[in-house]
């Protein structure tokens, strides 16, 4: 192996590793941690392997709901799409300062590359928000350098095989 990815902040808004955040630890948004995640990394980066984080950006269903600051609002109330999830506010400064927090405290650990998705916003609401993967990268990259590397995740098949649920496509067999 080169590299190695871990997912840091999933999708339902859980945190992946043993966070010294105080707002990870506010919002008990650890889930399912990887146990001495600094030690675990030092050690990947002196056996030349590359810690990757990745990192789901304004999907989130902890935080929204226990910090309303940093919640995604439509018609007054805490926005839920069709599939119940809730999202972090790109607006605000309080949910870009959680994201660039845990992307801080894992490059003091030594993660230099970090995946970033979920950066943009359902579309029936997306329009109010200045969302999107350019535009947090800018700031990031404007306030932490550009020592750290951001990749915007992409979806790839390669032969029509769903590798999540196993399925072939149509496409697949003709």
């Amino acid at each position: 192996f080169t590299s190695l990815v871990f997912d840091a902040k999933r999708h339902d808004g859980t945190v992946g590793y043993a966070s010294q955040l105080a707002a990870i630890d506010t919002y008990s948004a650890i889930s399912s941690p990887g146990s001495k995640p600094q030690q675990s990394i030092a050690r990947l980066v002196e056996n030349n392997i590359l810690p990757v984080a990745r990192i789901c950006c304004y999907k989130d269903n902890v935080v929204p709901n226990l910090a309303q600051n940093m919640a995604l609002y439509q018609n007054g109330v805490v926005y839920t799409d069709g599939d119940g999830n809730t999202y972090l506010n790109p607006n605000s400064q309080n949910a870009y300062d959680y994201i660039k927090d845990i992307i801080q405290e894992l490059n003091n650990y030594g993660v230099t590359v970090f995946i970033l998705y979920g950066c943009d916003l359902p579309e029936e609401i997306g329009d109010e928000y200045k969302d999107g993967y350019d535009h947090l990268v800018s700031r990031l990259e404007n306030e932490l350098g550009t020592q750290i590397k951001f990749i915007s995740e992409v979806e790839v098949s390669f032969d029509g095989t769903d590798y999540a649920t196993g399925e072939v496509t149509p496409e697949a067999v003709a």
